[in-house]
């Protein structure tokens, strides 16, 4: 799976969820058919994937509004009302969360 924006990473992730739901939800409702041991091993499988795809969809929609804030900041800096704070921040987890985004493209 590959992304090429933040958005499209976020929908993605979101479609993955929705249909792990949908899933959970058709094996609940067909549980006198099924033993229960086995629905619960599935949705276990999916567990890990469903935290990462989770992750990847909150740090989309970080970025994303980040990428907002900063149209927003030159919008400001033409009209020269920008102000310059200065931040703390680990560079190593941004790329990390970068590399986790962009990492299929």
């Amino acid at each position: 799976m590959s992304f090429k924006t933040p958005l499209e990473s976020i929908l993605a992730s979101y479609k993955f969820i929705e249909s792990t739901v949908n899933q959970a939800i058709f094996e609940l409702k067909q549980q006198k058919h099924l033993n229960f041991k086995v629905s619960n091993v599935s949705l276990y499988e999916n567990q890990e994937k469903l935290k990462k795809e989770i992750l990847i969809g909150t740090n989309s929609a970080i970025l994303l509004s980040s990428f907002i804030r900063n149209i927003i900041d030159l919008s400001k800096m033409e009209d020269d009302t920008f102000t310059v704070n200065s931040t703390n921040f680990m560079l190593t987890e941004v790329v990390e969360h970068c590399y986790d985004i962009f990492n299929d493209i």
